[in-house]
């Protein structure tokens, strides 16, 4: 019982902190960035001194979205290590079969309940 009130508490902390740094914008900019280095490759025309500077600005660019990824990586990490202190089952429910199911459901029924309460997401 004490693990399925931890998913929760790891749901809805999760959710609300990638909602609190707009995880979706990260993606979002990780993606145009690939689309404009893949697009600046495949240009035949231009000099090659502007698209190596471009593709060095890019590159920086994508530089600073993985680390802000990582540093969202190792966040849940941490939280998911803490949990574990509360209860040493807990890393092995949230990686089983079960526990993505659970995480997976509360989830969906967490955003059906917040959308209704704070509108669009």
């Amino acid at each position: 019982m004490i693990d399925q009130l931890l998913i929760v508490c790891f749901t809805i902390f999760v959710c609300e902190f990638l909602i609190l740094i707009k995880f979706s914008k990260i993606l979002r900019e990780n993606f145009i960035i690939y689309k404009k280095i893949i697009k600046l490759i495949g240009f035949k025309k231009g000099s090659d001194l502007r698209k190596l500077k471009l593709i060095l600005n890019y590159s920086k660019f994508l530089l600073t979205i993985s680390l802000k990824m990582i540093l969202i990586l190792l966040v849940t990490l941490l939280l998911i290590l803490l949990l574990n202190q509360i209860s040493n089952t807990f890393l092995n429910l949230i990686t089983s079969i079960l526990g993505i199911f659970e995480i997976t459901l509360f989830y969906i029924f967490y955003r059906q309940i917040r959308k209704k309460v704070h509108g669009k997401l």
